[in-house]
């Protein structure tokens, strides 16, 4: 599965390609690529979720543009993982959606 994400760091804008590129009931692996690099993610998301915890991310490959500085080097990760999980949130609450509504019908 392959999606867009748009996140603003330091007055601009960013649009990168996200694959997921694996999927288990423990982790999952993403790719993000933009302007010619990529970074491959991975999370603990899917067991997370299931014990009602926050997602961990770690950067396992790639390339990361140099920062002056630690912060901003991790603000502008912190906003791609953010994208992320608001993109699978946002598909969890149409698939909930939609089954209310095909529920209501039958």
């Amino acid at each position: 599965m392959s999606f867009t994400i748009t996140i603003k760091h330091k007055d601009r804008i960013y649009t990168m390609k996200v694959e997921r590129t694996q999927e288990g009931a423990k982790d999952e692996r993403f790719r993000v690529s933009g302007g010619g690099r990529f970074i491959l993610l991975q999370t603990n998301r899917p067991q997370a979720l299931a014990r009602g915890r926050k997602p961990k991310w770690k950067i396992i490959d790639g390339h990361v543009r140099k920062e002056s500085n630690l912060e901003e080097a991790s603000l502008a990760m912190l906003r791609i993982y953010e994208a992320i999980e608001q993109h699978y949130e946002s598909m969890e609450k149409t698939a909930t959606h939609q089954g209310e509504i095909g529920s209501f019908n039958t």
